[in-house]
């Protein structure tokens, strides 16, 4: 197999980076997958997210058992890389490491709309460390709402939910509080103690789910969607947690179709790295 037909779709976060490599003409059909450490690219910096990147690519390739660690396309989406600058500067890091030939860098709620929907069209919630709602109308508009950063308060996240928790002394502190990875990993803790019967944790995930239904608000108001509106979700504070996404959908007042739960977004890298007309 040659790498003209082959397409890479990578996947970073505040936690973890998925890289999945498949054919151009069967981005369904993974052939390999790696995996590396974090690269949110505001909160740990160019260098050490293109390592993660680099190094998940180089473990889907010897996944597939693929020599040559090259490929036509790729779709990268960076937690963090939400700026036009950002993702210029992504896009010249990456061509520098000879990722591949064309390379298409997007925020890390995209390919999660692209996985749910052939068409595209509605609204990505994702809620892991950080969070961030992003949405598309039929006309190609696009809008989204947080999305700053874990430690920039990301409302709603697993940052957020944990460093509440600390405060009202529920968890304790990690040894470095500044650690945001650390930190979001005491989220479980929360939902484990609220479904205990703490209601100061409790107070802290119906705060989270209100917080995500917000973000979801700004988005379906500013693009002015039809309802009933497709909704998808993903991050492990949604995706892992069905107490979570219970109060998320109580908080909704919004007319939406029922809920796609996206487990693997890099499979909507995947699709946008080999269909980019279909989501422009």
């Amino acid at each position: 197999m040659t790498d003209d037909q082959l397409v890479l779709g990578i996947d970073g976060g505040g936690t973890k980076t998925v890289a999945r490599i498949a054919r151009h003409d069967a981005p369904v059909a993974v052939l390999g997958e790696g995996r590396a450490g974090p690269s949110n690219w505001l909160t740990h910096g160019p260098e050490v997210a293109m390592q993660a990147v680099i190094a998940a690519r180089d473990a889907a390739f010897k996944d597939a058992g693929i020599a040559n660690h090259h490929a036509n396309c790729t779709c990268i989406a960076l937690a963090g890389a939400g700026s036009a600058a950002a993702r210029a500067t992504v896009v010249r890091h990456a061509t520098a490491a000879g990722l591949a030939d064309t390379i298409r860098v997007v925020h890390d709620a995209e390919p999660v709309l692209a996985a749910a929907f052939p068409d595209c069209i509605g609204i990505a919630l994702l809620s892991g460390t950080g969070s961030i709602a992003f949405g598309r109308a039929a006309d190609g508009t696009t809008a989204r709402a947080g999305g700053h950063g874990a430690a920039a308060g990301d409302l709603g996240s697993a940052f957020a939910i944990a460093s509440a928790a600390i405060r009202a002394s529920i968890v304790t502190e990690p040894p470095d509080i500044t650690d945001t990875r650390s930190v979001a990993a005491l989220a479980p803790a929360v939902i484990a103690a609220a479904q205990s019967g703490n209601t100061a944790a409790a107070g802290i995930l119906d705060d989270a789910a209100r917080a995500l239904a917000a973000l979801v608000h700004d988005v379906a108001r500013e693009l002015a969607l039809e309802a009933p509106i497709p909704l998808a979700l993903a991050g492990g504070v949604l995706v892992g947690s069905e107490s979570i996404r219970g109060l998320f959908t109580s908080a909704l007042d919004l007319d939406h179709a029922p809920t796609t739960i996206v487990e693997n977004p890099v499979d909507g890298c995947l699709r946008l790295a080999a269909l980019p007309i279909k989501c422009p």
